[in-house]
């Protein structure tokens, strides 16, 4: 395998195929789910680019030799010609939201400096989706006037969270990610029962780090208790807030959003089974899916940078739940 997953292997080859050809794209927007491990694979394109061992050998372009002077430099995160992009560290040491448009601009005025080993100079901004309209206007600047040997790697979970205008100007990729592969990937690499794993995969809806958490991390325990809870709404047994304060104690935001959007795909699909399942028969189809479709429209917009308040929205799901809930129960 060149890659460092299976599932990235036929972009590997794309790029060999790309260099061999003396057509390399300037820009590179790799889309693929959060958990596949993207950064990953594009910081292991950048080192080998980047690899002294590769250097005048496009036809025989293989992964980073790790111990050329370039590599050494990429393992100290300090390779000149390597510029990772990502929101900065606030005083407090939380990441900060957005990348700034004056990250980017600095960045186009590195990317055109001579490269510092007559070679490529890479840079990856992940994630894309943390650029601001200032900082989309900055980079279309760089991408329609790019360097000579000069490569950007763009990270995104979905495709719609970047800007028409900057999806044109680069070569989209994404992994092939086929559940068998996979499931044997990780029951290889990480010792677990293949059964258990394809179980995994299907709950975490094919994306194979979330689901390998998933397996490791108690994960069924955590959506049980988080499905218990939201039960319990439906069942007029806890309010929204108090569901809410339960569930953002024990799991981070991110996790209660995660499930949520899980219980209620599995509710539209008809595949969630628990002891309110007479009550679920009762619910309206409708609501169901409009609720779905509300969590699907805030993790979009998410995505695409909005302030919207995590706490608020999920409040904005609960509380229709929990009234409907209220009206069949009274009947």
């Amino acid at each position: 395998m060149t890659s460092c997953y299976p599932w990235y292997e036929q972009n590997w080859e794309q790029i060999a195929q790309s260099l061999q050809s003396d057509r390399m794209p300037h820009a590179v927007l790799l889309v693929a789910p959060r958990g596949s491990g993207k950064f990953d694979f594009a910081s292991l394109l950048s080192q080998s680019l980047l690899c002294q061992d590769n250097r005048g050998k496009p036809e025989k372009f293989k992964q980073a030799c790790g111990h050329c002077k370039s590599c050494e430099l990429f393992k100290a995160q300090t390779h000149p010609d390597y510029y990772p992009i990502s929101p900065l560290i606030d005083d407090k040491g939380k990441s900060k939201q957005n990348i700034a448009v004056d990250q980017i601009r600095h960045l186009s005025d590195k990317l055109n400096e001579k490269s510092h080993f007559n070679g490529w100079r890479i840079a990856i901004l992940s994630p894309v989706s943390a650029l601001k309209a200032s900082g989309f206007n900055a980079l279309l600047k760089t991408l329609e006037e790019p360097g000579e040997n000069t490569l950007l790697i763009l990270l995104s979970d979905n495709l719609h969270q970047v800007a028409p205008t900057i999806r044109s100007r680069c070569q989209i990729m994404r992994p092939y990610i086929d559940s068998e592969s996979v499931a044997d990937w990780l029951a290889t690499n990480y010792n677990h029962d293949r059964n258990h794993v394809i179980d995994a995969l299907e709950r975490c809806h094919q994306v194979p780090f979330a689901a390998l958490d998933y397996l490791e991390n108690q994960g069924e325990s955590r959506k049980s208790q988080l499905f218990d809870l939201f039960d319990q709404v439906l069942l007029n047994q806890l309010n929204p807030k108090q569901a809410l304060e339960m569930a953002l104690s024990d799991h981070g935001a991110e996790s209660v959003w995660l499930n949520l959007s899980d219980y209620f795909y599995l509710m539209v699909a008809g595949k969630l089974k628990s002891k309110a399942q007479t009550s679920y028969q009762r619910i309206p189809k409708v609501l169901s899916f409009n609720l779905y479709d509300k969590l699907i429209q805030y993790q979009r917009g998410q995505l695409a940078g909005s302030n919207l308040n995590a706490h608020a929205q999920l409040q904005a799901i609960l509380i229709p739940w929990y009234e409907a809930g209220r009206r069949i129960h009274s009947q």
